[in-house]
């Protein structure tokens, strides 16, 4: 029988190894392109009718010592999983978590595609990827996609198909030499999971196997065992640049100012200034204006989680009602609005509106505006012409971010920022950090006071962190430079190789040790194993990477 798990995923990019596999990687996709629709193996279709019409005596032998333990733990040996069982209505999920990690001593081609499944519906521009060598064709990347349906394009991933190609030999020599078995293994690059028990109080029961997310994952890895941070999609072409020097350097961890008319902060490049002296350091500090500034995008936050998710700006304002409602209204519906678990996703508060609120409020303090260059967001505000929260056309790069002496990020879709987070860190203001649910690959090497100012999640806390900023200087500069050097120490080969083998090998290694290949899929193609796996269901697109890798540009 068959124990059912769940799981998600993000992808990325282009291969080191692309100049050296072309001859296989066509081989591979012209086996793709001439693979049948065979139907899935016969005994697993009566094996899964037969444990469907015996549900019941299934649910009792899960409630078994030997089985439950294997479920709860996620250990895949061929029970069908207890996640499938629960949407099913045969069981209630939380009976079946338990705290502490689990581990999956065999993970088969069949969990890949179920972890998938759970995972569904896949965001626009982030589907699930496949990584897979084979002593024939080497290493590649695919994109799974259901049979006779459009590709869902991932146009951001290059990055991680080069960081893939260049750690993966290099980490686990040993496994990817002559005579070793194929090897598959999924990754995603997604804002967020999307799945909304994320956000419950007990979280989701454990994915089949692991998926390796170069997005944003929760805090707390146990909402969703199974899906493991990778490094975050901007640092993949480093990655993979600092593993295998040959490849083009990254951009924005580039010393080298690409324009020597225009200063460093003009390009997509970390813009360290030098100092003779701590206190010439200390008094270009003071010397930075006394604000604290943000542009982004009208973005709702986590809006699929109902205890903590909002929407955006745009549709939050009229759903309130405050489209023709005076300025002393509208702050004060959104001020004091603090609400968070209590209240429907549609009636809380956006973190970004109430920092532009804020910033209304206080003027000299705060230059705190949406951008109206994303063409994905709205681009207006029916208050703005009481409370103007659009600073349109006004494109900041790091040259405007670099004079002000306080610089707030502030999560978005995913609840992160991405780019913000770590340029700010690099510049000679103090970063005021968003605290959320969520976190990215390095969040668990910054710590708050320590490397940036913290703020509450749901923002209502910014004036208090600026006064207190304001208050103490000597801090807040302090601060400023820890938070400097992290950056400068991560950004070196070794800092970067570091991060990797913090953030990826080891749970690479788990997941490649319980890794199993059946000898009779040894000689099939990626193409071949989704369609046995999937019953034809499913298919794969060979991925190269789409345009240049996502970074961490202005």
């Amino acid at each position: 029988m068959y124990i059912y798990i769940i799981s998600m995923g993000r992808s990325l990019g282009s291969s080191s190894h692309e100049n050296n596999n072309n001859n296989g990687q066509h081989g591979e996709k012209s086996s793709l392109l001439s693979s049948s629709g065979r139907d899935r193996d016969g005994k697993r279709d009566a094996q899964r009718t037969n444990e469907k019409e015996s549900g019941e005596s299934t649910f009792q032998y899960l409630s078994s010592i030997l089985v439950s333990a294997l479920a709860l733990t996620g250990a895949v040996v061929g029970v069908v999983s207890v996640w499938q069982r629960c949407q099913g209505g045969n069981c209630i999920p939380e009976g079946f978590l338990l705290p502490g990690d689990h581990s999956w001593d065999v993970t088969t081609f069949q969990d890949i595609l179920d972890t998938r499944e759970a995972l569904l519906p896949e965001q626009k521009r982030m589907p699930t990827h496949l990584f897979t060598w084979t002593e024939k064709y080497g290493f590649k990347s695919w994109t799974i996609k259901e049979t006779g349906t459009p590709e869902n394009v991932d146009d951001r991933s290059s990055g991680v198909v080069q960081f893939l190609n260049a750690i993966m030999p290099k980490e686990f020599p040993e496994r990817f030499k002559a005579g070793q078995a194929p090897f598959h293994v999924p990754w995603v690059t997604s804002d967020f999971p999307q799945v909304e028990c994320i956000d419950s109080e007990k979280g989701c029961p454990s994915l089949p196997t692991r998926i390796f997310s170069f997005g944003t994952v929760p805090k707390n890895n146990k909402r969703m065992i199974g899906l493991s941070q990778a490094p975050t999609l901007p640092f993949t072409p480093c990655l993979a640049h600092a593993y295998d020097p040959v490849k083009t350097q990254c951009d924005w961890f580039s010393t080298k100012n690409p324009d020597p008319k225009q200063p460093m902060c003009a390009s997509a490049r970390l813009d360290f200034k030098n100092y003779n002296s701590e206190s010439a350091e200390r008094k270009a500090f003071d010397k930075l204006l006394n604000k604290a500034v943000w542009r982004g995008s009208d973005w709702h936050y986590l809006e699929a989680y109902p205890k903590v998710g909002t929407l955006d700006a745009n549709r939050y304002v009229r759903i309130a009602g405050l489209c023709d409602k005076d300025i002393d209204t509208i702050q004060e519906n959104i001020l004091d609005n603090r609400g968070r678990s209590d209240t429907d996703v549609r009636h809380r508060v956006p973190p970004r509106l109430r920092a532009a609120i804020i910033a209304n409020k206080y003027p000299d303090n705060y230059d705190i505006k949406f951008s109206d260059s994303n063409p994905r967001a709205p681009a207006e505000n029916c208050i703005d012409d009481r409370i103007p929260l659009f600073s349109s056309g006004d494109v900041w790069n790091a040259c405007q971010f670099e004079k002000y002496k306080y610089l707030v990020d502030i999560g978005g879709g995913g609840g992160t920022s991405w780019k913000s987070t770590f340029r700010f860190l690099a510049m000679p203001g103090v970063l005021f950090h968003h605290e959320t649910m969520m976190r990215d690959s390095f969040y668990d090497d910054i710590t708050p006071w320590v490397h940036y100012i913290p703020l509450n999640e749901d923002m209502s806390d910014l004036h208090e962190k600026f006064l207190w900023a304001e208050s103490h200087p000597e801090e807040a500069f302090k601060i400023s430079k820890q938070a400097t050097q992290f950056v400068k120490d991560f950004i070196t080969p070794d800092g970067l190789k570091e991060h990797a083998r913090k953030h990826f090998v080891p749970e690479m290694k788990d997941y490649i040790e319980g890794y199993t290949v059946a000898k009779e899929d040894y000689n099939l193609t990626t193409a071949d194993m989704v369609n046995k796996y999937s019953g034809g269901t499913l298919q794969v697109t060979l991925y190269e990477g789409i345009g240049p890798a996502y970074s961490a540009g202005p």
